[in-house]
């Protein structure tokens, strides 16, 4: 049987079996056509083709007796990388043509791979971080955005990935519009559904831009809409709590952890002149968040070196005296701030990513905060009527655990739970405490009544000039939208008017009678007889008790009158 010639390869090449094995390690093309051979021929024998000639195949081989070897041709496992390659050329040797064989042997293509960008190895710092929610609030072109993009720097080696700026809507009590940037110390690393390894970026640190105030902004609604978003966690908080649970160790530990919702601080950077707009919106915020007052950010060439500059992962760490004030006003020093004061951003940057003792610190006193806002509560619930005060031991319970018995001769360490000194909490709150209530109690009122406005009692008859002068013009707030049931109530009710009338009978009886009572010398009261005397007191008590119920029904009957009238 004569051989089978492929079309542009040479007869005189050695002849190859077409089994499986050989095909396997032959070109896409040559196969293919091997086995269009195989259909064509009705013989039950071997087909028989020559291969091209290759620079390799001259050099013997151990395996081949006729000094050519298949192994030069490439496999056919080796063709996927011609379709891997999006912009690769078409197979070379389909070329049809006299030179085919010679650009056979060029047509291996091996594509390039882009690996992806390593990612960043967090510090230990940034392991040992938690939850960090910071607040940042400042006047117009006071430079806040730039004080919340301080973190986001790529020279900061604590940070290892760095989301995107979100428009968000924080649902609090009242629904404020902010920018959120979320990033990441750590890594959190898991396995798939297949088993794979993954990681992704732990987005422990969150800083929230509230839109700037101007010089035309409202006090009253710059604080309304800065406070509802500070207190939103607090209202997340309250139904978890117990609500007859005192402030004690345990509660100020369990609040200061380092998975706590509170906000761990606010950062606000006034004017240079701090402004009295300014100083009143300090003094109020600092009662509910620990605020940290910067100065106005100017950018510039000459930079001051920070703690962060040229730091490695595992250098020193600030201590808290290190962000203690410098220059700070004599307004500002009387308010309860934070007790960290950085005087920059950076420096800011730097206590809460590289000192554990100052993050813990202000995380106490976010905690602090957040438990004399809930005494203020409970108390303005106990006002209302919202709840009813009980002793702590009727409502909870207590379980009995042995002492642990202490080595007299160990020294012992202040612990986290012993930083917190109740006593000086209560010190430093108490006084302040029944002006929050009578605050939170008055807007409360306000709030509860809808919206705030002057209105005058129901249109009434005109009255006679006669008892012009008796009526009284009644202004009163009430709810256009609903009026509540005690809208209406007058403290001066007429229980009470006439229970304070009665009272005053005993006083008015002796005035009235020392008036009406002739005065006497010494030696007449001595001439009158014991009759003369009992008679004259008999006479004076029956007629100022005449005139006290005389002037009582004429003012009822005058009262009647008058309502008869109006009605």
């Amino acid at each position: 049987m004569d051989p089978i010639n492929v079309p542009g390869i040479l007869s005189d090449e050695p002849q190859t079996s077409g089994s499986a094995e050989t095909i396997r390690q032959l070109p896409l093309h040559i196969a293919a056509r091997l086995h269009t051979a195989d259909v064509n021929t009705s013989t039950p024998s071997s087909p028989r083709l020559s291969l091209p000639g290759s620079p390799v195949s001259s050099v013997p081989s151990p395996s081949s007796p006729s000094g050519e070897s298949i192994s030069s041709l490439p496999s056919v496992s080796s063709s996927f990388l011609f379709s891997s390659v999006p912009a690769s050329p078409p197979h070379l040797g389909l070329h049809h043509g006299p030179h085919g064989h010679e650009l056979g042997d060029n047509s291996l293509i091996i594509p390039s791979l882009t690996l992806p960008s390593p990612v960043r190895r967090p510090t230990l710092y940034g392991q040992a971080l938690g939850e960090v929610r910071l607040l940042v609030l400042g006047g117009a072109g006071c430079g806040a955005e730039a004080v919340a993009q301080m973190f986001a720097e790529e020279e900061c080696e604590d940070i290892v990935e760095v989301g995107q700026w979100e428009e968000v809507e924080i649902a609090a009590e009242y629904h404020v519009r902010a920018r959120v940037l979320r990033l990441s110390t750590d890594w959190i690393e898991y396995r798939d559904a297949h088993g794979l390894e993954k990681h992704e970026p732990s987005r422990n640190v969150e800083v929230v831009l509230l839109q700037d105030y101007g010089p035309d902004s409202d006090l009253s609604e710059v604080l309304r809409s800065t406070l509802s978003v500070v207190h939103a966690p607090f209202s997340a908080l309250v139904p978890v709590l117990h609500p007859h649970q005192s402030p004690n160790v345990l509660l100020a530990n369990l609040l200061a952890s380092s998975a706590s919702p509170l906000y761990t601080a606010m950062a606000i950077v006034p004017s240079n002149c701090v402004t009295s707009f300014e100083h009143k919106l300090i003094s109020e915020l600092s009662a509910h968040v620990p605020l940290v007052v910067l100065p106005d950010h100017q950018p510039s060439s000459t930079q001051v070196p920070t703690l962060h500059s040229h730091q490695s992962p595992y250098s020193r760490r600030p201590s808290p005296q290190e962000f203690h004030p410098t220059g700070l006003s004599d307004a500002l020093r009387a308010i309860k701030l934070a007790s960290i004061h950085p005087q920059s951003a950076h420096a800011l940057r730097t206590c809460i990513l590289r000192s554990p003792e100052a993050l813990s610190a202000l995380r106490l006193e976010a905690a602090e905060r957040f438990m004399r806002w809930r005494e203020v509560e409970r108390a303005v619930g106990h006002v209302l009527g919202d709840t009813t005060p009980s002793s702590e031991s009727d409502s909870v319970e207590h379980t009995p655990v042995a002492p642990r018995v202490e080595d007299p001769g160990r020294r012992r360490w202040p612990t986290g739970s012993q930083r917190w000194n109740k006593a000086r909490w209560e010190e430093e709150w108490e006084g302040s405490l029944a002006t929050d209530v009578a605050k939170t109690l008055r807007a409360r009122r306000v709030k509860g009544m809808g919206r705030r406005s002057t209105v005058r009692a129901p249109a009434r008859p005109r009255l006679s000039p006669k008892c012009a002068d008796v009526a009284v013009e009644t202004t009163i707030f009430v709810d256009h939208d609903e009026a509540p049931s005690n809208a209406h109530f007058d403290p001066l009710h007429l229980p009470s008017l006439l229970a304070f009338s009665i009272s005053l009978f005993g006083p008015l009886k002796t005035r009235i009678a020392r008036i009406f009572t002739p005065t006497r010398t010494n030696t007449q009261i001595a001439g009158l007889g014991a009759m003369t005397e009992a008679r004259g007191r008999g006479l004076d008590a029956g007629g100022t008790t005449l005139f006290l119920v005389g002037a009582f029904c004429a003012g009822v009957g005058v009262g009647v009158l008058l309502s008869r009238g109006i009605m």
